[in-house]
């Protein structure tokens, strides 16, 4: 702390500090590390695997200056010379081998003399949202996904893969539609990655990876509750029968939900139907 302020950081655990992290204790990803070394005063013994990087500085006259770790200053006299650093810098942060999970670049514009806009960091500068890794994996199977309310959402199920640090093993396809235009096939080898940070999403390798003898993967319209077939509505296929096990326990579900109930999932309103509870 300055007699004038904070210091602006950001916490986190780099991978080779995690490696010898989880060998003292499990955490499942650098994310819930760093969460649970900072907020837990129990764990104030593992702090020293967590890297504190400023992102504001002292420049010695108790001024604090603009500082993101890890800056490096490009020369610009063309739009396209700003593309070509900016890629070149993703290309660096998107390696497996960078020590720190990034999940965005900003580029700020400097004036002749390196000085950046006080009254306003953020003045022209530009932020790029970017997705810090990707993973291979093959299809085990696709199927079905039936919501609360009968929505139908085709599914893949893949070889687990971890991607952004969460381990992906079920990935959505969002409608039926792009199901099928996807032309995908059995124990295909496809991409895996996280949109907005947080969706697991699926896309085919450029070239596909297949045996010329695989057949296409196949999801059956019908309800895996019920086995009643998916009636098509729009664009949307939904289970409409008003007998099957999922919509009458889904709207129970979505009703206390609603109610704002507490610890209330699927799973358990399901096995109380299934008991006849």
């Amino acid at each position: 702390q300055l007699h004038n302020g904070y210091y602006k950081c950001e916490l986190c655990v780099g991978q080779s500090d995690f490696e010898e992290l989880i060998t003292e204790k499990a955490y499942k990803n650098r994310r819930s590390a760093t969460s649970g070394i900072i907020n837990s005063p129990k764990n104030l013994s593992l702090a020293r695997f967590v890297t504190i990087m400023p992102l504001l500085y002292n420049d010695g006259k108790d001024n604090l200056e603009y500082h993101p770790a890890g800056m490096r200053l490009a020369s610009i006299k063309k739009p396209s010379d700003a593309m070509t650093e900016i890629h070149r810098m993703l290309d660096i942060i998107k390696a497996r081998g960078f020590p720190f999970r990034t999940d965005g670049v900003i580029l700020y514009p400097l004036d002749k003399d390196l000085r950046i806009n006080h009254n306003d960091y953020m003045d022209e500068a530009i932020a790029y949202k970017i997705n810090t890794a990707e993973g291979k994996t093959k299809i085990k199977y696709g199927y079905m996904s039936i919501g609360r309310l009968g929505n139908a959402i085709p599914m893949v199920k893949v070889e687990p893969v971890e991607v952004n640090e969460t381990i992906v093993e079920d990935v959505s396809l969002s409608s039926y539609d792009k199901y099928a235009g996807m032309d995908l096939h059995e124990n295909e080898t496809v991409i895996i990655y996280s949109a907005g940070d947080v969706i697991p999403q699926l896309k085919v390798c450029e070239p596909r990876e297949y045996n010329s003898n695989s057949p296409y993967l196949k999801i059956p319209r019908t309800c895996p509750y019920c086995n009643e077939a998916l009636e098509r509505i729009g664009s949307e296929y939904k289970c409409t029968n008003p007998n099957c096990p999922r919509l009458i326990t889904g709207q129970i579900t979505n009703f206390l939900v609603k109610l704002g109930a507490e610890n209330i999932s699927d799973k358990t309103i399901e096995l109380l139907y299934e008991n006849r509870l």
